[in-house]
């Protein structure tokens, strides 16, 4: 029996490793016909995860100050000036500096990063960190940063990620070779390429409209806010999402039983309160020092009425009703029921569906001059064939983080009279117009920024 599971046992190790093998060739050959730079860098952080286990992949090419970020896991466009990227970029080239890397694989603590790096270790980079270096022929080609919570990594996983990682930076090498060797022998073509260039030169000073395009939602124009009166716990909600409701009714109501309990009470405490001044009242008749008395029993009922007369107020807002005519927008009417609010907390809007606007976040990478009153032509996705046009209302002069965490402007624009009135909540997109500007402006406008925010002018 044990001479079987012997065999068994070192039968299943053949098999993985003649599994890990076959993967190890695989990958190999993807890196080697990956076309271009781009290619390969997907193939190393996204495909590499079936060799070795890991959350999170990134790669860096250059060297020293040129050290940059060229592709992240699970992410198909990077964002230059997300603070995640600036600090992966930061940190690592203070670590090549440091010659704290190394050109072989090895886990990264804490200790290893500069001290002004390490705040940001936490949150950007959790869990067993390795950084598995690419070189090729003693030059420092980049690395690959690879996360994972559990387990620490392995001997073999190390030795398995340097031979990829072996395989990546030649491949790399060669496609830069290649790039290289294709600009030889076209000295006729340089001369056609410099007589089109002057022609390119000529055309940039044609004027063109500058425009910008940008995610955009229908919102209500002005909407009533409905937000809680008090601290409590909604009993539910009486009105379905999108219902319309009129002035009056009820939108919502709480859950009464404590309230209309410390009612009593406070009745009560009246009751009692008056029954003492009363009483101090009539001894005051017979006895003139008991005077006093009657003062601080006067005292005392006043501030029993006035507890009273809260908690009649908050039993009054039991039930929230609507102040206006409209729509109520909200989401699952279930999701309030038996749920504690506070004050103010805000739990529906309650809108005029043919009063809306048009809202628009400009990425701060993308944003023009906005002038207010600028041509806007919406175009939503359900029928993107057919924008609507607006005007620009008015645009933020300070950006703010959307809910996708990207920095934004945030604008509005007012639909052009005789325009359909879309529904609320409706997505598209928004295309803003602005002042004419050359037409080497508007081609160039992102990368003359991207140079001047890297020479620091």
């Amino acid at each position: 029996m044990s001479v079987s599971s012997g065999t068994e046992s070192k039968q299943a190790a053949g098999s993985n490793a003649a599994r890990t093998t076959a993967l190890l060739l695989q990958l190999e050959k993807e890196a080697r016909a990956a076309p271009k730079h781009d290619t390969l860098a997907f193939v190393a952080v996204n495909r590499t995860r079936t060799l070795v286990a890991y959350d999170q992949a990134i790669l860096l090419v250059g060297g020293g100050r040129k050290m940059r970020v060229q592709a992240v896991s699970n992410v198909a466009v990077i964002d230059r000036n997300a603070p995640f990227v600036d600090w992966v970029e930061r940190a690592m080239r203070r670590l090549r500096e440091s010659e704290a890397a190394g050109d072989n694989p090895r886990p990264l603590s804490a200790e290893d990063f500069d001290p002004k790096d390490r705040a940001g270790l936490t949150e950007f980079l959790t869990g067993q960190v390795l950084w598995v270096p690419w070189t090729r022929e003693g030059r420092r080609i980049g690395g690959m940063l690879v996360c994972r919570p559990s387990p620490t990594w392995s001997d073999p996983e190390r030795l398995l990620l340097d031979s990829l990682a072996d395989c990546h930076a030649h491949a790399w090498d060669v496609l830069g070779r290649i790039r290289g060797n294709a600009g030889k022998g076209r000295s006729i073509r340089r001369v056609v390429g410099w007589v089109l260039s002057a022609a390119a030169l000529a055309a940039l000073a044609i004027p063109v409209p500058q425009s910008v395009i940008a995610p955009a939602r229908i919102v209500p124009r002005d909407p009533a806010v409905i937000a809680a009166p008090m601290d409590g716990v909604i009993e539910r909600v009486t009105v379905e999402p999108n219902q319309a409701v009129l002035p009056g009714d009820v939108l919502l109501r709480y859950v009464s039983a404590e309230l209309d309990a410390s009612l009593a009470i406070a009745d009560r405490a009246v009751d009692a309160a008056e029954a003492d001044l009363r009483r101090a009242r009539q001894q005051a008749f017979a006895d003139p020092r008991s005077k006093a008395d009657v003062a601080l029993k006067e005292a005392e009922l006043a501030l029993k009425e006035v507890e009273r007369d809260y908690g009649r107020y908050l039993v009054s807002q039991v039930e929230v009703r609507a102040d206006s005519a409209g729509v109520a927008i909200f989401g699952d009417p279930s999701a309030w029921r038996g749920r504690p609010v506070q004050t103010g907390m805000h739990i529906m809007q309650i809108a005029d569906p043919q009063s809306v606007r048009v809202e628009i976040d400009v990425p701060v990478g993308d944003a023009v001059a906005m002038a207010d009153g600028a041509e806007v032509a919406v175009f939503l996705d359900i029928d993107p064939l057919n924008p609507l046009s607006a005007r620009l209302e008015h645009a933020a002069y300070g950006a703010e983080e959307t809910r996708d965490g990207v920095l934004a402007y945030r604008a509005s624009a007012g639909l052009e009279p005789g325009e359909t009135v879309p529904r609320i909540g409706l997505h598209g997109t928004a295309r803003i117009f602005g002042d004419p500007v050359p037409l080497g402006l508007y081609l160039f406008r992102k990368p003359l920024s991207a140079v001047r925010q890297f020479l620091g002018i």
